[in-house]
């Protein structure tokens, strides 16, 4: 069993040194290549190393679902006895819900119902969630409760309450909460440096008002908001513009040729004055102290960066997530980091159509430590859950099924070119345009 020889490689991803795990023999553990998401490699030397998948089941499904061959996953978990770990019920949860609820012997009843859910059994659900407690049990009950604001309320301020925050509330109370319809109270106006708000947007006409005003609405006041129009078809800039209302922080930047989110953001990169930078995707509501959290959480753990997280809530005000549960999830696009000393040191995004968010996060951790980039759990935004978004679509994204190749091949060549440059950090220096390595053809611009 040659996968499990290598506890250095493994203490190293635990403690975020994806470069320095592959330096130290990662790519001889296939459980340590399941725990860097390169999954083509680490199906392939499971596929090599049976005793190795028998004995690390969820990532041999892991790696199996990611790299498309989700029916093998399935009938391999058929085999395998429940287990009170959350792992092997996530593992399965976006693939067949009901099989990963008979896998789930755990005692956390907001996962079960959130499994019952994604199986179809509301009722059931809604009689596991009279047993379960915290933010996630809350969320649950907020989505399922979506259309009863009197019960509704209740929920989403007793999963906001976890974190101290206000609670997202309808604008138009007899609406669900979504990203177009969403308030809430902030704390007092903050004053401090300036922060530069960075929002790529194209074709957002939808969610770009509500967007743009939860930008200018937020408890920090002093900031320049630099809004960016990738080459849109639609009406999006005049939306953004009427949205911000003459307000003097507002920017608008027209890209007069489409360059991709990338593209955009460095744009605005190449612009931003601000002591501080923060990202913001153009269908996401931002809670009004979402930026105030940020630089609190900074200062107060002496961060280069940080990030928090988002829940993704569709038109009609249910919560989603790609693996069922928790509700609360990473958000890349929720990043702020101090300007001066990341662009000496990161410089810009790579320019890609997707999946840069990522590899630029991980590049901040490689060259400032993982003590110096932090994820909160906070949920700082409502995102808009849509199919034809850059994670969503199928030619860019996760796409049908969790599973896209060229998302894939692009984590892995990433992953590669900051373990080459592990003791040159210099190299990992990007500026607008530069391409260090080669990527899929169907994400390159």
């Amino acid at each position: 069993m040659s996968g499990l020889m290598n506890p250095i490689a493994r203490l190293l991803i635990r403690q975020r040194r994806r470069s320095a795990a592959l330096a130290m023999g990662a790519l001889r553990d296939p459980v340590a290549l399941s725990r860097l998401e390169l999954h083509r490699l680490a199906a392939r030397a499971l596929d090599r190393d049976p005793a190795a998948a028998r004995a690390f089941p969820v990532e041999r499904i892991r790696s199996l679902t990611a790299t498309g061959r989700a029916g093998e996953a399935l009938d391999f978990a058929r085999t395998l006895a429940p287990r009170p770990e959350h792992d092997l019920a996530l593992a399965l949860s976006a693939f067949d819900p009901a099989l990963a609820l008979t896998k789930y012997a755990g005692p956390d009843a907001s996962l079960r119902a959130a499994l019952m859910l994604a199986a179809g059994c509301e009722d059931d659900a809604r009689r596991a969630l009279d047993t379960a407690s915290g933010p996630q049990a809350a969320f649950l009950r907020a989505s399922l409760d979506r259309h009863d604001p009197a019960r509704a309320g209740p929920a989403w301020r007793d999963g906001f309450s976890a974190w101290s925050l206000s609670p997202p509330e309808p604008v138009d109370p007899a609406l669900p909460v979504s990203v177009t319809n969403a308030r809430a109270d902030g704390s007092l106006a903050v004053d401090g440096p300036l922060i530069s708000v960075i929002m790529p947007s194209r074709n957002a006409s939808r969610w770009v008002a509500a967007a743009v005003r939860s930008v200018l609405d937020q408890s920090w006041r002093n900031l320049e908001f630099l809004f960016v129009d990738d080459a849109s078809t639609d009406d999006n800039a005049d939306r953004a513009l009427a949205a911000a209302d003459g307000d003097p922080r507002f920017t608008l930047i027209r890209q007069s040729a489409r360059g991709g989110a990338y593209t955009a953001r460095n744009a605005a990169l190449a612009r931003a004055k601000g002591h501080w930078v923060a990202v913001q995707d153009s269908d996401e509501w931002a809670h009004p102290d979402r930026l105030a959290r940020q630089v609190a959480e900074m200062r107060a753990r002496r961060l280069t960066a940080h990030s928090g997280r988002s829940l993704r809530v569709d038109a009609e005000g249910e919560i989603h997530a790609r693996g069922v549960w928790p509700l609360t999830r990473w958000a890349p696009s929720t990043l702020m980091f101090e300007r001066a000393p990341v662009m000496e040191r990161a410089g810009y995004f790579h320019q890609v159509l997707s999946g840069a968010d990522n590899e630029y996060w991980w590049r901040l951790v490689q060259l400032f430590g993982p003590r110096r980039a932090a994820i909160s759990r906070t949920p700082l935004i409502l995102g808009a859950w849509r199919a034809d978004s850059l994670t969503g679509a199928k030619d860019s994204g996760f796409g049908a099924g969790g599973f896209n190749l060229d998302r894939l091949i692009y984590w892995e060549r990433w992953s590669f070119w900051h373990a080459r440059n592990l003791r040159t950090p210099e190299a990992l220096r990007l500026e607008p345009g530069a391409q260090p390595f080669r990527s899929p053809k169907k994400i390159v611009l």
